[in-house]
């Protein structure tokens, strides 16, 4: 065969190259092995440094999926202390939260019966017509719509000077003009109210079983809303030499629940006196009046605090148990910066009460609601889950009418247009 690298004087040729003259290269042979096994494209080696690198990354990925499941466990715990509401079933869901032992909570020891005041019993309980009737009427709306309509009383259009919320909380009567304070103003009555302008008025306020005083600074609040009734008494946190009158109102009044909105001392002042033990157990029991009062369990998170409470009647030695949520986070001026806080407290308290008494339509005692003047935060609690019950049957709270009827039962409900503000951004947040 002829050889290529050998051209035609018979020169050999170097290697790579043929002809004559030796001036034609040779073209490669794909199939021929080249000197680099691997091929001219493949990767090489990885160096000592390289590796370091992957090791480095490696951590910092193990170090960021460790941080955001630390972060996502903060959140969900919170969220289970702050409420969780939201779900296009139920917007406005019902859970307890506070690590309470509930063992017992229903239990009222020796004996049942309680005797009321001349307000009624449940039977005849008065309740007033806001709520069932318009239930019959009112439209049915969806959540946005709901959303939507209270968005609006809190934005103010460029023809408005003021936000719609400001001016239907102005034209909102304080008092009813049939209203009447002549017990409150009695001459012995006088020492008994904690502020000399807030008083309840005479046709619904708590008559205490007494032949000497049945006087104490409290008004029977009661209103449908969603074909459910719902019932409170509005007081004034105690004072001193009023504990045991409270403590005798509780237990006249068969009330099993006791929500306080308010710290014992705010900005440096008393508003309100503490009615109940520090210590748990009978070592730390108090005398009210005709009233032992033992704290028997508590349980706290950073927004409140439940107390499980015994009371013992020192005339007929009969025990009940009174369950008391307190409400510490709301701050000493204005209104909370988040509705979070208060929602959950408010989810908690109808939690309890549906612990206590179940799904009833007719409530077997009132919740006995108190802040300091019991007007201002205890309109607030009031409000809000009033329209919450509204809204979770797709029905539209009017809160000026519902504002409007409670200060027919007790005046000044839902202080001041920032109270009012927050109730309905409290609602919104429970919608969203």
């Amino acid at each position: 065969m002829f050889d290529e690298s050998i051209d035609a004087t018979g020169c050999v040729c170097d290697e790579g190259w043929q002809g004559q003259g030796c001036t034609i290269p040779i073209a490669p042979d794909a199939s021929a092995p080249t000197s680099d096994p691997l091929g001219s494209n493949a990767d090489p080696a990885p160096s000592t440094s390289d590796k370091g690198g992957m090791v480095a990354l490696w951590v910092c990925v193990v170090i960021v999926l460790v941080l955001a499941l630390i972060i996502f466990v903060y959140f969900y715990r919170r969220s289970r202390r702050t409420a969780q509401y939201g779900s296009e079933d139920n917007p406005i869901a019902l859970k307890a939260r506070t690590d309470m032992n509930w063992d017992g909570i229903d239990e009222i020891q020796q004996g049942a019966s309680f005797t009321r005041g001349d307000y009624g019993q449940p039977a005849t309980l008065e309740t007033k017509n806001l709520g069932v009737e318009e239930a019959a009427t009112e439209m049915i709306v969806s959540k946005q719509e709901q959303i939507e309509a209270l968005e609006s009383k809190l934005r103010m259009t460029e023809d408005q000077k003021s936000a719609p919320y400001k001016d239907e909380f102005r034209v909102i009567p304080k008092k009813k003009v049939t209203a009447t304070f002549r017990a409150a103003n009695a001459d012995e009555n006088r020492r008994k109210n904690r502020y000399k302008d807030i008083h309840p008025y005479d046709d619904t306020r708590v008559k205490l079983v007494s032949e000497d005083n049945d006087y104490i600074n409290a008004n029977h609040l009661s209103m449908n809303a969603a074909n459910k009734t719902f019932w409170f008494i509005a007081a004034q946190g105690p004072l001193p030499h009023t504990c045991g009158d409270f403590w005798q109102m509780t237990w006249e009044q068969g009330s099993r629940m006791i929500v306080m909105v308010a710290a014992e001392t705010e900005n440096g002042m008393v508003k309100c006196e503490k009615y109940w033990p520090e210590v748990e157990g009978d070592a730390g029991a108090l005398t009210f009046g005709d009233f032992r009062v033992t704290l028997t369990r508590i349980a706290a998170n950073e927004a409140y605090a439940i107390r499980g409470i015994r009371l013992r009647n020192l005339k007929t030695n009969e025990k009940r148990t009174v369950w008391q949520l307190q409400y510490t986070s709301w701050p000493d001026h204005g209104v909370p910066r988040s509705c979070s806080a208060f929602l959950a407290f408010v989810d908690e308290v109808r939690s309890v009460r549906t612990r206590l008494m179940g799904e009833v339509e007719q409530p077997l005692w009132p919740t006995l609601a108190h802040c300091s003047a019991g007007i201002g935060r205890t309109g607030v609690l009031i409000m809000i889950e009033l329209c919450l019950a509204k809204l979770e049957h797709g029905l539209l709270p009017d809160l000026g009418a519902m504002l409007s009827e409670l200060r027919e039962q007790r005046p000044s409900l839902v202080q001041t247009v920032d109270q009012y503000r927050f109730c309905y951004q409290a609602l919104l947040q429970a919608l969203r």
